[in-house]
């Protein structure tokens, strides 16, 4: 792999990857926003860029309960309605071998056109596929993958537990990606903000996960 390109929802997840040390020049990172369109958008640009393996980087929703907020999940297999995904083993055996002693969840991914954003609906979801956690991109980012026969591999954190509710207007407010967009609405549904509370704690754990992931994702890229 010699160009990898690196799409993300949120600009908080992107952080967790460039924070220390610099971005290898190698990677090209992308910041979409939230949404199937979004990425389907950035990872057209990664593609036009001429990277040869892509990586979907970020936060996703827990819907096995057992799962707590932060952790951290490298799935076997993307899930959508129609159709499956296998990450390259080969490459996520790296990732794997290098996180050790740390087991982090290899359940199915599920991809959603839209955010589960109650425990009903997580409750549901996992019928499709026996999937473990949820989010928008990964399904789009794996599929494009799979078309231009390129390596793909899903690192992925839990922000939103199966228990937690997410009020929409948050999804609306970081839509493009910046989750500061969100302060502003907040003040204006204040019966959301124990939610909010209990949401921003959960995120905090995820990035966290993210970051100490970081060094394993830059070492699993160099081909022993």
């Amino acid at each position: 792999m010699n160009r990898v390109g690196v799409v993300c929802a949120l600009t908080a997840e992107a952080h967790c990857l460039t924070r220390t040390p610099p971005l290898d020049p190698a990677i090209q990172l992308t910041v979409t926003g939230t949404g199937s369109a979004a990425a389907r958008q950035g990872v057209q640009e990664l593609l036009s860029a001429g990277v040869d393996a892509l990586v979907s980087w970020g936060t996703a929703g827990g819907l096995d309960p057992q799962l707590s907020a932060g952790t951290l999940l490298v799935p076997e297999t993307v899930v959508s309605q129609d159709r499956s995904y296998t990450p390259c083993p080969e490459w996520r055996q790296r990732l794997l071998q290098c996180l050790q002693p740390v087991q982090p969840e290899q359940g199915p991914l599920l991809h959603t056109p839209t955010a589960l954003s109650n425990p009903a609906d997580k409750a549901r979801a996992p019928e499709h596929r026996h999937a473990v956690a949820c989010d928008m991109e990964s399904g789009v980012i794996a599929a494009a993958a799979a078309q231009a026969r390129l390596p793909c591999i899903v690192v992925r954190a839990i922000a939103d537990p199966a228990h937690l509710r997410v009020p929409l207007w948050t999804l609306q407010a970081t839509a493009a990606g910046a989750l500061h967009k969100a302060a502003l609405p907040a003040l204006l549904h204040p019966t959301d903000w124990p939610a909010l509370y209990r949401l921003s704690r959960a995120l905090r754990a995820a990035l966290r996960t993210l970051s100490q992931t970081a060094p394993c994702l830059r070492n699993s890229l160099r081909r022993p």
